[in-house]
């Protein structure tokens, strides 16, 4: 069975050979490169799925969400120092976090527990296609369920594009059909920002027909050829993709 995420999706409607590189192991071992912005929402993620699953309310403070960024950098430390390369660098994305976490802290999110445990990948079946959907968390309200997205970047689009968030939705829906889609919000916690995307009628078909239909490309493709586009100088695999040789 083929398994599809937003990534993937993306990726290949981007570039079908990026999407092949990707999907190449060995490829991924050898040409990937982590990057600041790439760990820090690693960390930055990871820290706010610990403060549901591991602090005790008492413990959902500034403070602690401070020395849980520590523990996280500390705990590959080496590996961290060579990626962020300066001392100057890491003490900008330190603040960063700060500011990401007071942000959180004066929001209604840090109050309400969410319905499901934060970063969980949810699989479903969309009838001989796998769609997996790592999603931040789910709230739910009287009105139905809220699906939320941390951006841990600077807020840059004004208008974000809605596949990922729509991809979650349609992953939400299969997996707990008796509760309606009620939000879907970006929230860049920089910025202490909210972005919500439409919730429209019939887009749970719309999304899946979408699905289906690029993993019938992706299935009879042949060439996997390299498309120049706006995130080429970002790409792990730019040193053997055939438009830069």
């Amino acid at each position: 069975m083929l398994s599809l995420s937003f990534t993937k999706i993306d990726k290949f409607k981007r570039c079908p050979f990026e999407y092949q590189c990707y999907c190449n192991r060995e490829l991924v071992k050898k040409y990937h490169v982590d990057t600041p912005p790439l760990i820090f929402g690693q960390i930055m993620h990871g820290i706010f799925n610990d403060y549901y699953k591991i602090l005790e309310k008492d413990d959902r403070t500034l403070e602690k969400l401070i020395e849980l960024f520590r523990q996280k950098y500390n705990a590959s430390k080496d590996k961290h120092d060579k990626i962020f390369g300066t001392k100057e660098i890491l003490t900008e994305y330190a603040q960063m976090a700060r500011k990401e976490f007071e942000n959180f802290l004066g929001s209604s999110l840090s109050q309400q527990v969410p319905y499901v445990a934060t970063e969980e990948n949810i699989r479903v079946d969309l009838g001989g296609v796998e769609l997996i959907a790592k999603i931040d968390r789910l709230d739910t309200t009287g009105e139905g369920m809220k699906i939320i997205d941390y951006k841990t970047g600077k807020f840059i689009e004004d208008k974000p594009d809605p596949l990922q968030l729509n991809l979650y939705a349609l992953s939400t829906f299969v997996k707990f059909p008796s509760i309606p889609l009620h939000k879907k919000t970006y929230y860049y916690l920089y910025d202490d920002r909210f972005v919500e995307v439409d919730v429209k009628s019939g887009e749970f078909r719309k999304t899946r027909e979408f699905v289906l239909k690029t993993a019938e490309e992706i299935q009879e493709e042949k060439h996997f050829k390299a498309k120049k586009n706006s995130k080429c100088n970002w790409c792990d695999f730019k040193a053997i993709c055939p438009e830069y040789l």
